[in-house]
């Protein structure tokens, strides 16, 4: 069966792992696969003799493999197969001139608008794909998610709840877009962080809103992906329902949407919307128990009182 090769370099092995998993996501037919069993799931050098049997190639082109003989032998073998070409232009201004001639696809702009640019080309040209048996709405061409799935664990007296962001940004993107959203959703720089990666949520909502939490927010790099990690203690979250978790779910999901568009505005409309359903479910918990305790008081003093009448 015909595949898609992608061609990288060892220094950018974390970066076509990422990309290969994106493609496979969305049901294309790749090589070189990272190795399930990896926890860092690297994807293994580039094996020339996939080339032969593959039906498109992916050039993933750096500075450092432009550097590299054996990527750069790698480039000419596949130009000269006849094979459907692309190039993938990753932390480089401008291709060499063996490839200016080849598809380009610029990796320079929001990661997932190019992943999605990516596979419309791919199709377009013929490329193998495979049925879907489940498809993440995550991973839906031209669909970006409205809530993210949650890791939550306990340490100590603290919640952490974890968001993998499939997308590649480094330090220095990530402290020029994440102020404008941390204002947005109600953050504040952490004192002593310069590094504008974390924030902290000022108490500015209302009661049984699960933002009025004191919580910390912290986005970072991590294996070829963003983790945004909310932190807060035990306390904050005692009296919490679902939906209070699927606030943040929906957070999460609009940072992820924030810094894959690239869009100066970030849509927190679901987020409010969730914060709603959770004030009022807890308002209604708050009545409902209200009126039960009134109910039991009643009741006891009716038995209390009302048999002495009879």
């Amino acid at each position: 069966m015909s595949h898609i090769f992608v061609v990288f370099c060892p220094e950018d092995a974390s970066f076509a792992t990422q990309l290969i998993v994106q493609l496979q996501q969305r049901g294309m037919v790749v090589e070189p696969l990272p190795d399930p069993s990896d926890p860092r799931m690297t994807a293994p050098s580039a094996d020339p003799a996939l080339l032969d049997n593959a039906s498109h190639v992916i050039l993933l082109v750096s500075p450092a493999a432009a550097a590299s003989e054996e990527t750069t032998r790698l480039w000419t073998r596949a130009l000269s197969s006849g094979k459907t070409v692309v190039a993938a232009q990753h932390q480089v201004g401008a291709l060499p001139p063996a490839l200016r001639s080849v598809a380009l696809i610029d990796f320079r702009q929001p990661f997932l608008l190019a992943v999605e640019e990516m596979v419309r080309h791919l199709k377009d040209t013929g490329a193998p794909i495979r049925p879907l048996t489940y498809e993440h709405p995550m991973f839906k061409p031209d669909l970006l998610p409205s809530s993210l799935p949650a890791e939550r664990c306990w340490r100590d007296d603290r919640l952490r709840i974890n968001y993998v962001l499939p997308m590649v940004l480094d330090e220095g993107e990530l402290g020029e877009l994440l102020p404008p959203f941390f204002a947005a959703a109600g953050f504040a720089s952490r004192p002593g962080d310069p590094s504008a990666l974390s924030s902290e949520r000022t108490r500015r909502f209302p009661w049984f809103d699960p933002r009025r939490a004191r919580q910390t927010l912290r986005v970072m790099p991590y294996e070829g992906a963003l983790v945004a990690r909310y932190q807060m203690t035990r306390t904050q979250v005692v009296l919490w329902f679902p939906a209070h978790y699927h606030t943040l779910d929906r957070e999460a999901a609009a940072l992820f949407r924030y810094l894959a568009t690239g869009s100066p505005d970030a849509d927190l409309r679901p987020v409010n919307l969730q914060a709603r359903i959770a004030r009022m479910l807890s308002w209604l918990s708050v009545v409902i128990v209200t009126l039960i305790a009134l109910t039991l008081g009643y009741l006891v003093l009716w038995q209390a009182f009302g048999l002495t009448f009879h």
